[in-house]
């Protein structure tokens, strides 16, 4: 099966480059998630969406919305590391850092990328929705931008090793291999990746736990229709064909999965780790 699709940041030219940059300006933080690399695939939807959520993504709308309905309170903690722990897996203080900014952007990320998700899945099958007599035109403080993380390795770059640790996390998007971006990059440092596979690979298959993300999932995805009673959505005709269409909500539907994964698992990564400095 081939791997997902996507269009990387460093390859993006033209009007998806411009995105690109205010993505990453609108959500603070130092990338663009991979849902938007692969809707970048197909000729003008980025655009399409764009010009339809960009102004909500630009006010803060949807990021406060997003954040405001996290809740991982049902979500049983995993094996806290010590400062000695982290200095037998090869971490170190500046280590220690970058692994925090990590799992704190992904945190900041999945909720916004679930709020996107749900506009786009109505935006895609013409769901109704009913309008609001005035529009809300509040905008919102939002955060300071998170520092710079680590290129996400490619699957080339990756040992035997890495692979293995890495496939309790693969699922399928759009019909191809995908590994959510959070464990791409935790791969840099393989002992604590596999600390990490050890910790949240048996969740992945946990029906209970499982459960718990679809009702995290479900709670932040649903306040899309908040965003989209603003929204004059008639005749906003996506520039997909049916099969294409079929590959975007299958996509959607992978993030309804991992995003809530990767705010909610992040969140116990981050609460797992010591406080600075080892």
């Amino acid at each position: 099966m081939p791997r997902m699709r996507e269009i990387l940041e460093g390859d993006a030219v033209g009007s998806v480059a411009i995105i690109y940059n205010e993505i990453r300006d609108c959500y603070r933080a130092p990338y663009v998630s991979s849902l938007f690399r692969h809707l970048a695939t197909y000729p003008g939807l980025l655009e399409w969406m764009w010009k339809i959520l960009g102004p909500h993504l630009k006010s803060g709308r949807i990021q406060v919305t997003g954040w405001s309905r996290v809740d991982i309170s049902k979500l049983e903690p995993i094996k806290s590391l010590t400062k000695r722990d982290l200095i037998s897996l090869g971490i170190d203080d500046d280590q220690l850092t970058v692994i925090k900014n990590v799992c704190e952007t992904f945190v900041r990320v999945s909720p916004i990328n679930l709020v996107v998700s749900g506009c786009l899945h109505k935006l895609m099958n013409q769901k109704k929705i009913a309008q609001k007599n005035e529009k809300i035109a509040q905008t919102f403080t939002l955060p300071t931008p998170l520092l710079e993380m680590p290129s996400m390795l490619s699957w080339s770059e990756l040992s035997y090793e890495q692979k293995f640790f890495l496939t309790s996390f693969e699922t399928v998007l759009a019909g191809e291999k995908f590994v959510p971006g959070i464990y791409l990059i935790l791969a840099r440092w393989p002992s604590f990746l596999e600390y990490v596979a050890e910790q949240l690979g048996p969740k992945l298959k946990d029906e209970k736990i499982l459960r718990r993300c679809k009702t995290i999932a479900d709670k932040i995805f649903d306040s899309s229709k908040e965003i989209l009673e603003d929204i004059d959505i008639s005749n906003q005709i996506p520039p997909v064909d049916s099969s294409q269409k079929k590959n975007i909500l299958s996509a959607i539907s992978t993030y309804r999965q991992t995003s809530p994964q990767m705010v909610g698992f992040g969140s116990l990564l981050l609460r797992a780790l010591p406080p600075f400095k080892i």
